[in-house]
Order: structure tokens, then C-alpha cells, then sequence
């Protein structure tokens, strides 16, 4: 944990003081945006990953199964990879339109022309 008079982290997250008590920054950010405190079940998710960038643009408010349903997306090692390689938001829509085995060809695809480029 990283502590200063203004703040610490903790696991990768960022905390604020507020009234005597830690906070944690990215559900004050999502609160103010959504002009309403956060209920208990909702979750905030951090689009790119990067538990320390609480910009708005990088934040969504999902209910507690919706989080864990995207999280649960990722099937394999390779996902991950293309999730992190792409546009994070783009995979998650992706998914959110069946589109899994579209991303599974993609990285068949790559895989072929990698062993390509070493083999050739």
C-alpha cells in the first residue's frame, strides 16, 4: 500500500479521504457522473484495465452480474491477448453480440501467419 496525506493505493487502486473515511476514487468519478451515489450491486469497470486510470471515458458502472458476466468472457489466454491488443471496448461489444468465434478465428489467424513468418 501506498500512502500520502491525500490519498494510498491499494491493490492498484486509487483511495481518497472523505469524511474520515477511504474511498475509493473510481466510484466517487462514476458517482459524480451518474449525478447519484452508487448502489451496493453496482460495480465499476475500468475499460482499458489499468486500475489507476479513473478518467471518465475509462470507467462503466455495470451491475454486479453484468461485471462478473464480462469478466467471465475471457475464455482463454488468447482472448485476453486480443482484448488487450484491440480496442478494449470494441471486444467487449463483440461479446455482447455473440461475436466470440468471430474473435477466436482472429487469433487462429494470427497464430497461422506467426508460425508463417518463423517457418518462411
Amino acid at each position: 500500500m501506498v500512502s500520502s496525506r491525500d490519498g494510498f493505493m491499494s491493490r492498484g487502486y486509487k483511495f481518497a479521504w472523505v469524511g474520515g473515511r477511504a474511498a475509493r476514487v473510481h466510484r466517487l468519478v462514476a458517482a459524480l457522473l451518474l449525478g447519484r451515489p452508487l448502489r451496493r450491486d453496482e460495480d465499476v469497470h475500468h475499460i482499458d484495465g489499468n486500475r489507476g486510470n479513473n478518467l471518465p471515458e475509462n470507467l462503466m458502472v455495470l451491475s454486479r452480474s453484468e461485471h462478473s458476466r464480462l469478466h467471465s468472457k475471457y475464455n482463454s489466454l488468447e482472448e485476453v491477448q486480443l482484448a488487450r491488443k484491440d480496442s478494449y471496448r470494441r471486444w467487449y461489444y463483440a461479446h455482447l453480440e455473440g461475436n466470440r468465434q468471430r474473435l477466436r478465428d482472429r487469433a487462429k489467424l494470427r497464430r497461422n501467419q506467426q508460425k508463417q513468418n518463423i517457418g518462411g
